[in-house]
This record gives structure tokens, sequence and C-alpha cells, in this order.
């Protein structure tokens, strides 16, 4: 029953969601068993003192031995294999459910890919009307080893889950056991004939994250035939929903109670054969989180506004997405398969508030888990090297910010889903394990913190993305990754990741891999621009990069192309000016460590910017990098006569000025 085993692992372990982060891996895959076999009865008791033969230990009686494969948009992305045997549990005879699960997937992300496997071991005792009485789960990911036991108290499950030295424990109560999956619910009834097309059932199922039963619906629509490579079944095609959950899947049921087929969205799980589960390509199923920008836009890191059009091309059996309205985005139309976005600036500054925040309406975004690990000592010793003595608040989150920006390497992580402890071990990660890092260290200084996942613009792409926000007398959105304390209208956002009534993992499954992205609208400031025609910029101004030139001195001749570059000409000079996105809150103080190791810090249009002279053969080259705006101007002027210099400057310092 590894629909059981895959969501209760899941609720102690966090949800995989493509990092943003991973994200992502996609949605786990469902092992479908056949109907329970009656236990055989006792042998007698033999007579007293009875000669018998030596004891041999005989292999356990099997009572199923199936296999299944997982597709991924057709594609191979994994393997179970499921056995029964007779068994006892605290002395009631039970079904010993012992599943191997594989998952191979490769997300691709711009030019580089990450391949992620996984492998783990349930062993569960259920009664043979499949009602869970303990569960155990091993799961291995290179060399991080998860285990979670969860277990029937009498009046509800307990489940405890380790992970590299930590544990975190979550309860549900329920008046009695719970069916391990809608299979183990039908399957006797299907037996018995009680099953019929249009009939609907209902059971529960337990919630750890949210702390509740959840009521699980099964609708009986059809009786169809499905030949598969394993055989001819005459099957019942069961539709199955949660409450409060925006998304179905399909169960094809034989009439013995055996799930042959699970559809859930993009992935597919199929009874078949040994062989063919077990035929896989090297790296598993191929899976992309970015698109290309339509048009580029190298200012997306200022605007307080932008409207987009999001098309979805069609995709079997893939709903089109439910889009939450969030501080950073919102569902403003829709019309057939394109879905028209309002993004928004999310950066109310706050007030300084006074730390720890107590107050029990933000007690869930203070919690300690595994994965928010606050209490860790590692920790609270990495909470005192980036905030020191700090008071106040807004400086706090700054400092952590700039924390896990400078510390933490630009690149995907050994695992996904690392704990803060690990992440701080391995010392990189990409936007999921920043944002994991910095939610921990915010909500061991006592500030209530929570994660985001959408996709994010950076100049010429979109991608799948993680991001947070923290309370500070109101929400503010941050991003660690590109050190960004209050967030400009660059997220097209699918909803909070650790809120149990959220669901960002279904929209981005509905929306990854069948997107395009066109900016239609933007505004800076009070200036707005429609995209239609901005391809033509006028000489001295390109829109959609933001820079922009004065007019040049007399002699001097000046132009900026479509693709974000200027270009200027003067008696003596010769320079350039580029400009790159996406680099958030940067001082000269962290270029230089970064970047331009030796450069001086001076003034230029009113700005701290980096300096670097280099004189060879009486001609000097200035380079200078500017940090504006969230991006970065990269300014290179050569000058003939090196006496001239600070004339030339002062010449190109008032023609760059719209820029600055």
């Amino acid at each position: 029953m590894l629909v059981f085993v895959v969501l209760a692992f899941a609720a102690a372990c966090g949800r995989e969601e493509p990092s943003a982060a991973p994200p992502a891996a996609p949605p786990a895959a469902v092992a479908p068993a056949p109907a329970p076999v009656p236990l055989a009865a006792p042998a007698a008791p033999t007579a007293k003192n009875a000669t018998q033969a030596p004891a041999t230990k005989a292999a356990p009686r099997v009572l199923s031995d199936q296999w299944y494969r997982r597709l991924q948009d057709g594609q191979p992305a994994g393997w179970s294999h499921v056995k029964w045997t007779p068994s006892t549990y605290e002395g009631t005879s039970t079904i010993h459910d012992r599943t191997e699960f594989f998952s191979s997937t490769t997300r691709r992300m711009g030019g580089s890919e990450d391949t992620f496997e996984s492998r783990s071991y349930s062993d569960l005792e259920r009664t043979d009307d499949g009602l869970v009485l303990k569960m155990e789960v091993r799961a291995v990911q290179g060399d991080r080893i998860t285990e979670s036991i969860q277990v029937w108290n009498g009046k509800g499950y307990d489940l405890t889950t380790r992970v590299a030295g930590l544990e975190e424990k979550h309860s549900v109560e329920c008046d009695a056991p719970c069916p391990a999956d809608s299979e183990a619910f039908l399957s006797k009834k299907l037996q018995a004939g009680a099953v019929t097309v249009g009939a609907t059932f209902e059971y529960k199922a337990p919630n750890f994250e949210g702390k509740r039963l959840d009521t699980v619906t099964l609708r009986v629509e059809a009786k169809e035939t499905l030949r598969l490579l394993c055989g001819e079944f005459e099957c019942f095609r069961v539709v199955e929903s949660v409450a409060g959950v925006p998304a179905t899947s399909t169960w094809w049921l034989d009439t013995a109670g055996v799930v042959r087929k699970i559809h859930s969205g993009r992935s597919q799980t199929i009874s078949t054969t040994q062989s063919q589960a077990r035929d896989m390509r090297e790296g598993g199923a191929v899976y992309s989180i970015t698109v290309a920008a339509d048009p580029e836009m190298k200012r997306c890191t200022s605007l307080d506004r932008a409207v987009i059009d999001v098309t979805l091309a069609p995709a079997e059996g893939v709903e089109m997405p439910d889009i939450p309205a969030t501080p950073y985005s919102r569902e403003v139309s829709r019309k057939g398969n394109v879905i028209r976005v309002e993004l928004l600036s999310h950066d109310e500054p706050g007030a300084a508030i006074p730390l720890p925040v107590k107050d029990p309406a933000f007690a869930k975004h203070l919690l300690r888990t595994n994965l928010f690990c606050w209490d860790a000592p590692r920790v609270q010793s990495a909470l005192k090297s980036a905030v020191g003595d700090e008071k106040d608040s807004r400086e706090v989150v700054r400092k952590i910010l700039r924390y896990v920006f400078l510390t933490l390497r630009k690149a995907s992580g050994p695992i996904p889903e690392p704990t803060a402890v690990e992440i701080l071990e391995d010392g990189g990660g990409d936007c999921s394990e920043h944002c994991v890092l910095f939610v921990t260290l915010c909500r061991a200084a006592g500030i209530p913190a929570r994660r985001y996942s959408g996709y994010a613009q950076v100049g010429d792409m979109w991608g799948a993305h993680s991001f947070a926000e923290v309370w500070l007398g109101g929400w503010v959105g941050c991003d660690p990754t590109t050190n960004e304390y209050g967030t400009k209208a660059r997220y097209f956002c699918f909803g909070p990741d650790d809120d149990p009534d959220s669901f960002p993992g279904i929209v981005s499954s509905r929306v990854s891999g069948r997107v395009s992205i066109r900016t239609v609208e933007f505004t800076e400031g009070d200036r707005t621009w429609k995209t239609d025609g901005l391809e033509n910029s006028s000489e001295r101004e390109d829109v959609l990069s933001g820079v922009s030139l004065a007019e040049p001195p007399k002699g001097w001749n000046a132009t900026v192309t479509s693709s974000g570059e200027a270009h200027f000409v003067g008696p003596g000079v010769n320079g350039s000016l580029s400009v790159i996105a996406g680099y958030g809150d940067l001082t000269c103080e962290m270029l230089a460590r970064q970047m331009m190791r030796g450069a001086k810090k001076v003034k230029f249009g009113g700005k701290d910017v980096l300096r670097d002279d280099m004189t060879v053969r009486g001609h000097v080259t200035v380079q200078m990098t500017i940090p504006t705006r969230r991006r970065m101007l990269s300014i290179r002027v050569r000058v003939d006569d090196a006496k001239k210099v600070d004339a030339a400057m002062a010449a190109v310092e008032k023609l760059l000025a719209p820029s600055l």
C-alpha cells in the first residue's frame, strides 16, 4: 500500500516540490497491490512427546509479488516492487506489505542538468481488510537515510521521523485505524460485488501536517477493459478526490480488487512485468524548470508592477491550474489556455518589533521541524555569526539575508530537501537551500518566517524559484538567493510551501514543461509601458533594460542597443555600459569580496561604485561596477591621454546619469 506510505512519509519529511526548490521531484509513484488473500489456519498441535522431524525454517508464503512502472510525461521515472506475506502484529493476524520503490529524474535548469535518484523501503503491517497498524519507511538518497515509523496507538496514529540525527513527531487522533489507500478500502467490496458504476464511497485518511483527518471520496465512473503488458483486465474506473485538495487521480481496479493503473496529473503508475518495470534510461524522466522570457527584461528587479500572459500548451490528463491570490501575484482573467496574471511588489518596510515574537497567532511560522531545525547547535552558532548582538528586527533580517547569500555557494545540493544543518555542513545549494536556511535562521531569531514557491524572472529567463516572507509587524517578501529585502514585481507565485491548505506543488506540476510567459505591461515609479512596440527602442533609451543616456557632449556620439548596452565615443574617449540582471541588494563591499578584488570604492553619479584603473602605454582603462536597482552596471572607459582621465570621466558621469 505505497500510497499511504508515501503520503505519510511526505507529511513528515516535507513536500517534494520542483526546488524550488529541488523542485522538486515530481509526485511520488503509487504501488498497487492485489486483493487480500485469506491467511492459512494454524497447524494442529502435535501430541506431547511425539517424534518430529528436525525443524527447518520455511520461506514465508508469498501472497502477492508484483512489479509496477511509473511514468512522468510518458517517460520512465521509476519502479516499485510489492510483496505480501502472512504475518502477525501484537497477536493479530496481519498481512506484511514489503515495498521497494526507486525513482530517477533529471532536472534541466537553463543549460545545466541535475539527476536525483532515491530508493525507499517500506514495511507495513495491516489487517486483511487494509487497515494500517504499523508502518516503517526507510528512504535512501546518496549517503543520507531518512526513517519514519507510524503506529496505531488505539486512539490515533503517532508518526516519528528521523534524519541526520534529528527527530520530529506528529500525531493524529481518530476513532479507528484508517485504510492504507483506496485499493485497500475497495478491495473487499469489489470481491463481494458491492461496487457498481455510479456508486460513491468515502473514508478517512490522516493528514499529519494539518493534524487532522481528511475525507477521501471515491466515485465509480465506468467499467472498462484495460490492456497491459502483464494481461487484459476488466476494471472499474474510479476517481479519487480529497476534501480541500484541488486535484483528483483516476484508479483502475480489477474485479478482484487489484489496482492495475493510476493516472494523477503528469504521472502514471502501471501494473507490468519485472523487466518492463526496470527498463529505464540513465537519468530517468527529464523535466525542465526554466523558460525563456518574452521579452527579455533586465529591469525586472526594479518593477513595481507587471502584467504577464501565462500560456499553457495542452497536455493529456493535466488540468489548468488554479492560481492563488498572494501578495506576489494574482489572476486577472483567463481565456482558453491563456491566464493573465498581475505581479506586485511586496516590500512593506514594517516597523521594528520586539524579538522574539511570542504572539500565538504566528506559532506555525516559528515551528521547529527537522527541516527548520532552529534549535540545533550548528544553527544557533550560524545565527550568532550572522547577527551578533543586533536587536533591531529589520537589521536582523538584513544580516541573515546577507549571511545566507554570502555563505552558500550557488550550486545544486547533493540531495533534495536537506535540513538546515545539512545545508550549513555542505556550504552550498540552489534557491531551495538558500530559502530553508534563511527561514530557519529567522525562526531561530524569533522572527516568524515561511517559504513560497513559483516562477521568478531574471533577465532573459523565468524559472522555478523558492523565496520567503518574514513578519515584522507586517509581512515582507525576501529573497535570500539574491539578497533582497522586499521583493519587486517579478514573482509568479504558486503559494506558501508550509501551509497544509496550500498546494503549490499541484500548480507547479500543471505549469512546468508546458508554459510560455509573455510580459505585456510593466510599471516602475510613475511610468507604465506596454511591451508591444518596445523592440524598437529610441537611440538613447532601451526601456526593457532601463538603460538611458543624457544628451551627449558636443563632439560625442552615444547610442543604446535593444540588448541593454550603451556605446559612446568622444575625443580621445571610447566606452561602453552593460546591464547584468538579478544581483539583488549588493554593496560595493560584497562585490569587492566576490568579483573585483583590489578595486577601490569611490563615488560616481552620487552612488558608491567599485573602480579599477589600468594604465598601459599611456592609455588608461577605467573599469567600474555599480550596484543599482538590484542589477549591476558594468562600465568600461578607455582614455587615450592619462592627463585627461578626470575630465573624461566627468563627461561620462553626466552622460550616464539617467541610467544611474
